[in-house]
């Protein structure tokens, strides 16, 4: 009797391990899943600024959709922008809304608010549009020229034109351009020339022996290091033109200068680098979107 009663004690012993096993690999999964769930889920604080409180809460969700936004477009109020298009519709987007402070004064209210944004389903819309415009402008073929200058460590420079590269070709390819790479001995080769001899002599060498490119967008980052003892910090200076290859006649040009900080001398000069290359090219692919497509209407 003692031993079978051991040997059950035993089996609920097994069994109760096999469970807590089981048990806690359901609890990994579903923390995971949870874990996956929540990163398309974005919550932002934001205050809303209206005459009215409904009007100030819509601000308020409005607003939070473009900081949102912002993470994979750059901000552009021309009226004709994905941007601003996507901003118009920002109910779409919203899942929740909770205020948690509120201000008057004579002429407005204050809503802070806290706003649960789908930023999952952004993503998939500006993805699935990408593929859309990919399918209706497939004769437009975008190459890129790009330098990034001003820096003498040579992992540093390589890692900064990747970084250019890679901002540039998912923004233009979201906008329906394919891309094609650069011509990285082409681009050895220019080193040395000053800026504007550089544009120059790129679009002659583009022109006469890539037939193939579309659009080439050439162009320069200039980096400055700004930071002293304790702080890291660093300037770009982007100068990007974008070029119609078939008319052989500019579309746009964009300059601008962009200052980050950051933890480490690194760390500086990509973001600065990013938001350089981000506003640029998210510039100059809706322009010449819009130039192309209003090319086409008028050769139709």
């Amino acid at each position: 009797m003692n031993l079978m009663v051991m040997k059950m004690l035993t089996a609920v012993r097994n069994f109760t391990s096999v469970y807590k096993i089981l048990l806690s690999l359901c609890l990994i999964f579903l923390v995971q899943t949870m874990g996956e769930v929540s990163a398309e889920v974005v919550t932002v604080s934001v205050c809303g600024v209206a005459s009215d409180q409904n009007t100030a809460l819509e601000n308020a969700k409005k607003l939070a959709v473009e900081k949102v936004l912002a993470r994979f477009i750059a901000p552009n109020q021309d009226p004709t922008s994905e941007f601003n298009q996507l901003s118009k519709n920002y109910s779409e987007f919203v899942i929740s809304t909770e205020v948690f402070n509120k201000q008057k004064s004579k002429k407005q209210i204050s809503l802070y608010t806290r706003v649960q944004v789908d930023a999952g389903k952004i993503h998939s819309l500006l993805k699935s549009r990408g593929k859309s415009a990919q399918q209706s402008q497939e004769y437009l073929e975008a190459c890129f020229l790009i330098r990034v200058t001003g820096l003498t460590n040579d992992r540093e420079l390589k890692s900064g034109e990747s970084t250019v590269y890679k901002v540039c070709s998912d923004t233009f390819q979201r906008l329906g351009f394919r891309v094609t790479n650069s011509d990285e001995a082409l681009m050895s080769m220019e080193e040395d020339l000053t800026s504007e001899k550089f544009f120059r002599h790129l679009f002659k060498l583009v022109d006469e022996e890539y037939p193939e490119i579309t659009l080439a967008v050439i162009g320069e980052i200039k980096v400055e290091k700004t930071g002293s003892e304790g702080s890291f910090g660093a300037n770009s200076h982007v100068h990007f033109r974008a070029i119609d290859m078939l008319s052989r006649k500019p579309i746009a040009d964009f300059e601008e200068v962009y200052r980050s900080r950051g933890n480490s001398d690194s760390d500086a000069v990509r973001l600065s680098l990013e938001k350089a290359a981000m506003n640029a090219s998210e510039t100059l692919a809706e322009k010449s979107r819009v130039y192309f497509k209003n090319r086409k209407e008028v050769i139709n």
